[in-house]
């Protein structure tokens, strides 16, 4: 199918500002969920996914990091991120920064190869905390410009059927 030289232009230049327009919301939307607080979700020793009450020990609640399974984090949210700050502050949990601006909660009762074993796990799934909230961005940017350019071809299409 033959598109007109001006249809491809006039495509091209609203392709263009489309993305530059979504680029530049997406960038500051995709560093403010980045740059979040989270948490460590231990396993109860019953199974059950639980939150630490910290009137006792983590390692009396909580099943140890290597009979875990896989290693869950949560985001903390702005509506608790006080009551994590006060915890830090009364010495019941430590907050660890990371280059890319999040922080990760733990308990302080935590051994230190816990805590550090914890931070790893954490760090290596950026990746994939990345990808969770760039995806949308990214479909976002691309698909309405390709959804146009099908849309403007099939109507090209239809009209130049008229025309005959």
């Amino acid at each position: 199918m033959n598109l007109s030289p001006e249809l491809i232009r006039l495509w091209l230049l609203a392709t263009a500002i489309w993305i530059v327009c979504a680029c530049a919301m997406a960038v500051e939307n995709v560093r403010s969920a980045i740059q979040e607080n989270y948490h460590y979700v231990a396993a109860l020793r019953d199974g059950r996914p639980g939150q630490q009450d910290g009137s006792r020990p983590f390692y009396e609640l909580n099943k140890p990091l290597n009979k875990a399974g896989p290693l869950v984090f949560a985001s903390v949210g702005n509506r608790t991120l006080a009551d994590f700050d006060e915890h830090v502050k009364a010495g019941r949990q430590t907050r660890a920064s990371f280059p890319d601006g999040s922080g990760l909660y733990l308990d302080a009762s935590l051994t230190r190869p816990d805590r550090d074993l914890l931070a790893y796990v954490f760090w290596e799934q950026r990746w994939s905390r990345w990808w969770s909230v760039s995806w949308k961005w990214i479909a976002g940017g691309f698909l309405p410009p390709v959804l146009l350019l099908a849309l403007a071809s099939s109507l090209a299409w239809a009209l130049k059927g008229f025309q005959r």
